[in-house]
């Protein structure tokens, strides 16, 4: 994963979490994970972030044919994620 710092919009907290993705089922894979995360975290979100969370672009570069993944979410949360991701994979 590729973590870059851009703010989003007017919210000075806002970040996203930027994820280039191999394919399409590894981009599954990581919404799966990311909507997965969202709910577990759903009573310390309120209804705003928690929608806005689940708008998460997928940015297809045809001229490389890659695929990104855009993860938006405060930096709070993003961190949250990044131990929430570990604790899954067992590292």
């Amino acid at each position: 994963m590729n973590s870059s710092d851009t703010q989003l919009s007017n919210a000075p907290e806002e970040k996203i979490l930027s994820v280039k993705v191999r394919d399409l089922h590894q981009l599954k894979l990581v919404l799966a994970t990311w909507y997965s995360y969202l709910r577990e975290k759903s009573a310390t979100l309120d209804e705003e972030q928690f929608r806005n969370a689940l708008r998460t672009p997928v940015v297809y570069d045809i001229e490389k044919d890659e695929i990104e993944l855009l993860i938006p979410g405060s930096e709070r949360l993003l961190s949250d994620l990044n131990v929430f991701l570990r604790s899954i994979s067992g590292s």
